[in-house]
């Protein structure tokens, strides 16, 4: 049996371990190309336990929504006409995004040591970027996802496209740590 046909089966059997892993693993590859590429650290200076917190916060976090998210978009807007993916699309991003996202940059600031008060100010100097940012990547993302990929692919569509997206997210939440 090769190791396509592992994870397919794997994928058909436990899809939510298999996509946390895979999550974890793009968020920490992430983390760690944004230290390397982004923020220009010599590779033995990058700081691994901050790029396992990150990849830690994609398994814990990330896939369980994800998996959820598009389990009840599909439930409540089958199909791939013309209006359930405008649909679709719409709530992705008028619905899911914002608090997913606010939720997000919380938990990675958390896990980075932030207090409260330091938190809010990270939110407050951050998220309408990474809105906006957001804006900018995924409508056109998740419309192709929703129209040409299949409901049971549609994560791994998803976790290609989100190892730069993970790249841009982790920079931007590491950014000024003392905001």
């Amino acid at each position: 049996m090769n190791a396509l046909r592992l994870y397919q089966n794997a994928y058909k059997r436990i899809p939510l371990i298999i996509h946390a892993v895979e999550t974890g693993l793009i968020m920490t590859s992430a983390d760690v190309l944004s230290q390397i590429f982004v923020e220009r650290k010599p590779v033995q200076s990058v700081d691994f336990e901050r790029s396992l917190r990150f990849g830690g916060i994609g398994i814990c976090y990330v896939a369980p929504m994800r998996v959820a998210w598009y389990k009840i978009l599909e439930k409540k807007i089958p199909g791939s006409s013309a209006k359930s993916l405008l649909q679709k699309v719409a709530l992705d991003q008028l619905c899911f995004a914002p608090p997913f996202v606010l939720v997000l940059v919380s938990l990675v600031s958390y896990a980075n040591g932030m207090n409260s008060e330091q938190v809010l100010t990270k939110l407050k100097n951050s998220y309408t970027d990474i809105m906006l940012n957001n804006l900018k990547v995924w409508p056109c993302v998740q419309l192709c996802n929703f129209y040409l990929v299949p409901p049971h692919m549609r994560m791994t569509t998803v976790q290609i496209v989100s190892l730069m997206w993970n790249i841009y997210l982790s920079w931007k939440t590491n950014l000024n740590k003392d905001e």
